[in-house]
């Protein structure tokens, strides 16, 4: 028997049960683990989709679709609270704030035990991030949430693009030996100079920042130089 696609599933005149899946990655919140639910249920079991489970619980979601007019999507999830699972994790997790949470969308015959398994076969991802809790009861939380790229305060590029200044935290020599505490700069030879770029002792050692101080502690290229050269010849 051919299997039917996703596109074919989506002209069918009997397309089938949508099936909603969602993932709440709050692990840099305090979470224990990644969480995935689904308004959908298998009678009453978690539903199996790429040998993942996603617990069968109600939720209201809304305002996720997005539109031509160039504003990115604001949307409001509910989900419930009856067991107070959620509020406990909320109270873990800070409010679940800058979780990030992915729906995916894809229909009945596409799970696992559907009657044309297809991992592949799926809409999305759509992937947000919790903005704060906007409502919390023994009944149900509600969070508003943002599309990625439309973060508070965020700028693109994320990071300012200068020309002969490094970014990595540079080792520090402390008590008579080399401390790596927060230092992202990979040198760790027996080369020392400061930030002029002078030959100096063990405790003088300090990183000018600028691609000669690379060049002399790496001696060759490709150097892990944080900086953007080339933007030189970008006129």
């Amino acid at each position: 028997m051919m299997t039917e696609t996703l596109e074919q599933a989506v002209q069918s005149p009997s397309v089938g049960d949508r099936v909603h899946l969602f993932t709440l990655d709050a692990v840099a919140q305090g979470a224990p683990e990644i969480y995935r639910f689904s308004p959908t249920s298998d009678r009453g079991q978690p539903i199996l989709f790429n040998g993942l489970d996603y617990t069968p619980m109600d939720i209201m979601a809304e305002g996720f679709e997005w539109n031509g007019r160039g504003a990115l999507p604001t949307p409001k999830i509910t989900v419930q609270n009856v067991t107070r699972a959620m509020s406990a994790l909320v109270q873990q997790a800070g409010d679940l704030r800058g979780a990030t949470l992915t729906r995916i969308r894809t229909f009945r015959q596409f799970l696992d035990n559907g009657d044309s398994p297809s991992p592949d076969a799926f809409f999305g991802p759509d992937i947000f991030t919790v903005e704060r809790k906007s409502s919390l009861n023994k009944f149900f939380v509600e969070f508003e949430l943002s599309a990625k790229l439309d973060q508070e305060g965020k700028i693109l590029p994320a990071r300012q693009i200068l020309r002969n200044r490094c970014r990595f935290r540079y080792r520090r020599f402390v008590d008579g030996d080399w401390d790596y505490t927060g230092a992202t700069c990979p040198y760790a030879g027996t080369l020392y100079f400061d930030k002029a770029g002078n030959p100096v002792s063990i405790e003088s050692d300090s990183c000018g920042k600028k691609l000669a101080d690379c060049a002399l502690r790496f001696g060759s290229e490709p150097l892990p130089f944080s900086g953007f050269p080339g933007v030189a010849r970008v006129r």
